[in-house]
């Protein structure tokens, strides 16, 4: 099955398996970064770098990895995807106001947070507490009034 005719759900359960090294890789290429260009900035070998595509293509469903432009357009429109899918469960989390108050003092921005729970959480995960520098926080999913999940990121506390 190529990568570009499954689900967004099966989309996301591919990228979830991902690595964040192999994330990082993908984006790169998605972005036209040569494998040289991706070996230098993340300290590895350019051998490393092609064994990584290699391994994302196949988590991804892709089959083998495509070359030259066809290469990057793949990727582009995978991230796409993704990054929709993604979108769309962003403007389903909340953030209890006291977590937002406190992410400035700890250096990170409430954006940031949420994207760190969206690459934390998985679609079968319903609640997930985790430590970010001083912050003890827990993510809860949960269905609103209308019956649509969102997550909630409250004080573990």
């Amino acid at each position: 099955m190529l990568a570009l005719q499954i689900t967004d759900t099966e989309l996301e359960e591919c990228f979830s398996s991902l690595t964040a090294r192999q994330a990082e890789i993908f984006r790169d290429v998605a972005a036209g970064y040569t494998n040289q260009a991706i070996a230098e900035r993340h300290g590895i070998l350019e051998g490393t770098v092609k064994q990584h595509v290699s391994s994302i293509y196949r988590t991804l469903k892709v089959g083998h990895r495509p070359r030259g432009r066809f290469n990057r357009a793949i990727a582009i429109s995978l991230l796409q995807r993704h990054d929709a899918f993604q979108k769309g469960w962003r403007e389903n989390i909340r953030v209890q106001e006291s977590v937002a108050n406190r992410c400035p003092e700890q250096g990170i921005s409430v954006d940031d947070l949420v994207d760190l729970v969206l690459a934390c959480f998985q679609k079968n995960v319903q609640e997930l507490t985790f430590r970010f520098r001083s912050l003890n926080l827990k993510a809860l999913k949960m269905k609103d009034e209308g019956g649509r999940e969102q997550i909630l990121i409250v004080d573990r506390d």
